[in-house]
């Protein structure tokens, strides 16, 4: 599993996988649905409920739900001004 940091919006596209139309601060528009809260996108499907523990970190405790599906590829985005911090801890536990 490879962990990115940055939104891969051409590897989206190309893998044939949920589009992700639009993205601003605040606001993101996955297959033509507009979401303004934290999102994980699946290959086949949005979680829109997501709420991680603190507001500015990512830690194991938020990605449960991602561990227990078989990816490839992890695409973490850092917020709009990059303020969200990926915790070592999640960085040491994918492969």
């Amino acid at each position: 599993m490879f962990v990115f940091k940055e939104l891969a919006i051409n590897y989206v596209e190309e893998a044939g996988a949920i589009l992700i139309d639009d993205y601003r601060f605040g606001c993101m528009v996955v297959d033509g649905k507009q979401y303004t809260s934290d999102l994980i996108i699946f290959p086949d499907r949005v979680f829109s409920g997501w709420w991680r523990k603190e507001v500015h970190q990512l830690c194991v405790d938020d990605i449960t739900e991602i561990l227990n599906e078989e990816l490839d590829v992890l695409v973490v985005r850092t917020g709009y001004e990059g303020l969200m911090k990926i915790l070592s801890e999640v960085e040491e536990l994918l492969p």
